[in-house]
């Protein structure tokens, strides 16, 4: 399982919507997804501006096409989701809460939050690291991008 949306801290219901996923993708339930040039693509730290959401369906693509959808939850500032980190547990402390943003890092099946990241991440923890729920961490987004479906 990549990221499992868990609450909105304002108490708004999931937003799902259909989006049309760019060429050469593999996305998998779970997956963050970014909207780059209006198409679904894989999240990662190189495109973590154009943070889109949650995939609900896995899709494969070469070239895509106007039928190649996927479901998004969409994600805002206010979603908490819950990834699996990786990393050295001691750079997440305290004062790393609800301050310090980290980026993703993975393969193509599995993306966690690198809590060794010191660059210009986009998800930030709101909880401490819980090797309690098989070492998972809760994040928001530290911004999102609109959807106009």
């Amino acid at each position: 399982m990549n990221a499992q949306y868990l609450r909105h801290l304002m108490h708004a219901q999931p937003t799902v919507v259909e989006v049309v996923v760019a060429d050469n993708q593999a996305i998998l339930v779970g997956d963050i997804v970014c909207n780059v040039a209006g198409l679904a693509t894989k999240g990662s730290s190189s495109v973590h501006t154009l943070l889109l959401g949650i995939a609900l369906d896995a899709l494969t693509t070469t070239t895509h096409a106007a039928t190649d959808k996927i479901k998004v939850l969409l994600l805002d500032e206010f979603s908490v989701i819950r990834l699996k980190y990786t990393g050295t547990a001691t750079n997440l402390v305290e004062a790393n809460v609800w301050t310090t943003a980290y980026d993703i890092t993975g393969t193509t099946t599995a993306v966690t939050l690198n809590i060794d990241d010191t660059g210009n991440g986009f998800l930030i923890p709101v909880t401490l690291l819980d090797a309690a729920v098989d070492d998972y961490v809760d994040v928001v987004p530290k911004a999102s991008v609109l959807w106009n479906a």
